[in-house]
Formats: C-alpha cells, structure tokens, sequence
C-alpha cells in the first residue's frame, strides 16, 4: 500500500482499551498515533514537552489526551498529570519514542510496572557503534545478537565516547532487560536505522531534497565525505516501523529485539543518486571537498541484517517506493510552513 494510513493488527479490536504513548507527536511517533486514530477503538494518552510538528497539531492534538511533561529533563514527580493518570489507569501497551537517558526509562519502568501488557521501545542502530565489531561474522551486516559490549573497560569507555547516543540507547535496552529478569513488564524493542517518510522534522532528508530540487542555481554538488563513500547502510521507512510493531505484536512477540530496515543497503551517494532520480534532476558529487559534511549516514558500521524480522513474516516497502512518497510530500510541507 502507498498510502500512510496502514491496515493496523487484528490483536487491537478490543474496544476503547488505553494506550500510552511517550512522544507521539514527532516523526515516527506520530505515524503510529494517527494510524491509531483511524481505528477509533482506543483511548489515547500522549506525553510530550507539548511541540506539535507539521500538521499535528490538527492530525493528532484533537483525537488524544495530551499530557505535558519533559521527561529528560524533570523528574516524573514534577509530572502530577502523568503520576495521576497510570495511577487510575492500565495501558494495553505503552509506545516510547522519547526516551534518549536510560535513567529516564527505569523511572518510567517503576512507575509502569504492573501497568501494561507490553512496554514498544523505539532503538537505534547506533547501539552497534559501541559493541565488539563482529560485522565480518555476517557478511559485513550487524545481527540483534551483535549487541555485545567490549570486555574490556578501556574499550567501552573509548566507544561510548565516541557515540554517546548509542551508548545510551544501548544501556535503554539493558534497564528493559534488566527490569523485566527482575519481574517487570513484558517488552519489545526495534533497533531503526535513518528513517525516511513523511513529516521529518530531522530537516535531512528535506535539506537534501532541496539541494537537489535548487542544483541548476546553486551549482554546488553535494558533499560525499572520504569516510562515508564506500559505506553501505540500512534505511527504514517510517510507515514500516508503525506495520512491524503491530505485526510483531499480532504474533504475541515479546521480550525480544527485531533490526528493522529496508531489503535495499545504499551508499550515501547511491541514496542522494535515486532521489535525484526521482525529483528528475542532474545533479554532480564532490568527493574531495575540505569543507564537506554529512547528513546521512548516522553510522559507521555499515547495514543492519533484517532477516530476524524477515524470518517472522514481516515484509518491507520497496525502497523506491517509499522514496517516492517521501519526496511526493516535500513540496506540500514546505508551502504549508508547518514547523519541522
């Protein structure tokens, strides 16, 4: 299907159950909520700092309960709303695309805690970037079972240094696991590579986007630094992210982790190559610049391997398709001049 809107899973025709969902008024968070919507079956809590992004402020603001709470930088006590809702109230599932601090997710595990069936906690691949490189292991592709720190000190220290997102992504993961060997909730977690689709408020596919749409007046060619051109990575699309939580929940998968990406692994020149196709413009690379920057990809260790998730049914967009929708919606947000 080509549209945003997905079929969701048989698994959630209980009638006005409670969802929770941390952050769904962001890129991907907000894809899932308004899929959501559109079943009108559920009762909607969603807790964000209060942003609304692109259109979401008529998408989603009016079909949910909004809670207002800063997590990363507050403690949850402060959060009076929240504290008062979970305590009167049991959540089907809980859906985190917000936490970034492993100390955020172990308060909101103690307060969750007997409170859901199942606890989706959104990833990254970035957790590979701070654990033993095991890549030539598997075809030069990270595997879920990949995610193993370094024996020594020393090591994790330098890695953690070097990605302090995938470190704390990482230790988000172990508080999961952790809580759950300790008697806590069921979980499930997806480890996502660069997410394309609609509504980024990233701005780097947009930025790209626009480079190419404008090449013929700015004549600049984009920047592909030495570091990234032979690198090959995984990209996801975002509606596919929203497909595998429900498929994996209509399977009653749980206290597992499912990489998650397209079949197709791209260069970075070979990513901004099909979109140049697709928005039918030429444009030319510079490889060699002194002044050059990235903005994709996130990672250095290269492609993720999908056939986990692959082996449990689930079956991915095509790239050029989900390329296509992504860049289809480009224009129309731009003139909107919603905020990213």
């Amino acid at each position: 299907m080509t549209s945003e809107e997905e079929p969701m899973s048989s698994v959630l025709l209980n009638p006005r159950e409670k969802v929770l969902v941390f952050g769904g008024n962001g890129f991907i968070g907000s894809t899932l909520v308004h899929n959501l919507i559109l079943r009108n079956e559920f009762d909607i809590f969603l807790v964000s700092r209060g942003n609304w992004y692109f259109d979401s402020e008529e998408r989603i603001k009016p079909f949910v309960e909004h809670i207002v709470c800063d997590r990363e930088n507050s403690d949850l006590d402060f959060c009076s709303d929240l504290m008062s809702l979970v305590k009167e109230n049991y959540f089907k599932f809980v859906f985190d695309f917000s936490t970034y601090k492993p100390e955020v997710l172990h308060e909101s595990l103690e307060l969750l805690n007997n409170k859901t069936d199942l606890y989706v906690y959104i990833s990254s691949d970035s957790i590979y970037e701070v654990c033993e490189e095991r890549r030539d292991l598997n075809n030069g592709f990270s595997r879920e079972s990949d995610a193993v720190r370094p024996e020594t000190e020393v090591e994790r220290d330098r890695l953690n240094d070097l990605d302090e997102y995938g470190n704390e992504k990482l230790e988000g993961e172990e508080v999961l696991v952790a809580n759950r060997m300790a008697g806590g909730c069921p979980y499930l977690i997806l480890r996502l590579p660069d997410v394309i689709g609609q509504r980024d408020n990233t701005e780097r596919i947009w930025t790209y986007i626009m480079w190419i749409q404008f090449y013929d007046f700015i004549k600049v060619p984009i920047f592909v630094p030495k570091h990234v051109q032979n690198l090959k990575t995984s990209y996801v699309y975002v509606n596919d992210v929203v497909r595998a939580i429900f498929h994996l929940i209509d399977k009653g998968i749980q206290d597992d982790v499912f990489n998650i990406a397209f079949d197709t692994v791209l260069t970075l020149q070979e990513f901004l190559h099909s979109l140049s196709v697709e928005i039918r413009q030429n444009v030319e690379f510079d490889f060699t610049a002194a002044e050059s920057f990235n903005l994709f990809p996130s990672v250095s260790r290269g492609a993720v391997d999908i056939n986990k998730l692959k082996n449990s049914g689930f079956i991915p967009t095509d790239f050029n398709l989900a390329l296509h929708v992504s860049s289809l919606n480009h224009s129309r947000f731009i003139k909107s001049k919603k905020k990213f």
